[in-house]
């Protein structure tokens, strides 16, 4: 999210910011890339004004689990997308989880 903040400064073109998404170590999600940057150009508000890396949202939303736990008093699982099985997860973004109620 960070690179394609930083390219949108200099071009809102989505297939030159495609190209220069893929041409960096981003190209194993390429699908979802090509996917993704055209709905973020089309509402820029899914963009997060604070990106985090991927460490530290996980650890931010793993830590307050706990209180949702306490809150809603049912258990509270954070799994990364990549490592979840659902569908759903395929819509998280960064700064957005993906959240699933059973």
């Amino acid at each position: 999210m960070s690179k394609l903040k930083d390219e949108m400064q200099n071009t809102r073109n989505t297939g030159e910011l495609i190209k220069k998404i893929m041409a960096s170590d981003l190209r194993i999600y390429g699908q979802e890339i090509a996917k993704l940057i055209p709905k973020l150009l089309n509402d820029a508000t899914k963009i997060p004004e604070a990106v985090l890396d991927h460490e530290s949202e996980f650890h931010a939303l793993d830590n307050v689990s706990r209180d949702y736990e306490k809150e809603l008093k049912c258990d509270v699982k954070v799994i990364a997308a990549e490592n979840s099985k659902e569908a759903k997860a395929k819509q998280a973004l960064p700064g957005k989880a993906a959240i699933l109620v059973e």
